[in-house]
């Protein structure tokens, strides 16, 4: 948790480095005239993009209580909004968002959900969100394929490695839940590595807890296999979570007197930002995303233009995201550690 805070840290230098940049790539761009669009903006188009970004919070939250629901463990909505807040967080600040699965685990493990059940829930929302995500983008490309074409070839090749990465990982998930020789394999080989450099000693030991653990991880895998409809519901409910965080940028193109004939252009040139910058190694996808986002968008409207809707819909959709989900966590582990004395 200590390292997770410096990374927070190194996040908030990168948000003010990549703020800046954006900025600096429009002449005419102030404070004062971002205060005005905010100003003149739509009341009702701008509410419709802060409730999409709540959407992305509850819609996680729901898929999680959903899997957990199957596998024999009600919880509350609150629950699950914690749950997706920890999340959410913690991958924020932290490269290739490592911190949020494991800030997950402790919250549902402080609030009586074991450690194997907690690791399947979580990496049967993985897969279904990376399907989602590889749906969007396949989608995208089918109806606006003329918009990727006019991309700079760095954002090409990021959709492309990104396509390709998100493919081989949903396999590999998919095996990692379904196969737990794999697993095991992978976690034997790595305490060999540990031991190896000295990091790790008594490793019989470890590996002791090892199979122990798996034991527990199989007998919660076995309990997914014939859940076809909580895994369409899953699907659907990280669907619904990818399309109400890319929709913050159309709703906020419409809110600032954008067109209703490019808003749908809009919906998808955020869609490839989203595919293209997932699996970059830095917290929040932080300047990669930006930088997409002003390619894309400004392949769309002009430049000026596209500068003030980075700014006002990635503040919106990201920076306002990561702050309440912070602030949703540190009530709920103050309220934990009430509950606990």
């Amino acid at each position: 948790m200590k390292k997770n805070w410096y990374w927070f840290l190194i996040a908030i230098i990168l948000a003010y480095f990549s703020i800046y940049f954006v900025a600096r790539q429009s002449k005419a761009l102030s404070f004062n005239v971002l205060k005005e669009s905010f100003r003149n903006s739509s009341p009702l188009w701008m509410t419709f993009a802060v409730l999409c970004m709540l959407a992305y919070i509850f819609f996680e939250g729901e898929a999680i209580i959903c899997i957990l629901k199957a596998l024999g463990y009600k919880r509350k909505t609150k629950s699950g909004v914690l749950y997706s807040a920890a999340d959410i967080f913690f991958s924020a600040i932290t490269p290739s968002s490592t911190g949020g699965q494991p800030a997950s685990i402790y919250f549902m493990r402080r609030g009586g959900i074991p450690g194997s059940i907690s690791t399947v829930v979580l990496l049967i929302n993985l897969v279904m969100y990376t399907l989602s995500i590889i749906l969007i983008g396949f989608v995208s490309v089918l109806v606006r394929g003329g918009l990727f074409l006019k991309l700079t070839t760095f954002s090409k090749i990021l959709l492309i490695f990104s396509s390709i990465a998100l493919v081989a990982l949903g396999g590999l998930l998919y095996l990692l839940i379904q196969k737990k020789q794999i697993l095991h394999s992978i976690g034997n080989r790595f305490i060999d590595f540990l031991a190896m450099i000295h990091i790790v000693r008594n490793k019989d030991k470890k590996k002791q807890r090892l199979e122990i653990s798996m034991e527990s991880y199989e007998n919660a895998a076995n309990m997914t296999k014939g859940q076809t409809k909580m895994l369409v519901k899953v699907f659907f409910l990280n669907l619904g979570q990818r399309v109400a965080q890319i929709s913050v940028a159309m709703m906020v193109y419409l809110a600032t007197g954008g067109s209703i004939g490019k808003a749908a252009d809009i919906w998808i040139a955020q869609s490839y930002v989203t595919l293209g910058s997932n699996l970059v190694p830095v917290p929040g996808s932080m300047g990669i995303a930006d930088y997409m986002m002003l390619d894309s968008f400004s392949k769309i409207v002009p430049n000026d233009y596209a500068v003030q809707l980075e700014l006002i819909s990635r503040s919106i959709a990201f920076y306002s995201c990561v702050i309440i989900s912070g602030i949703m966590i540190l009530v709920g582990y103050l309220y934990g550690r009430k509950g606990e004395r």
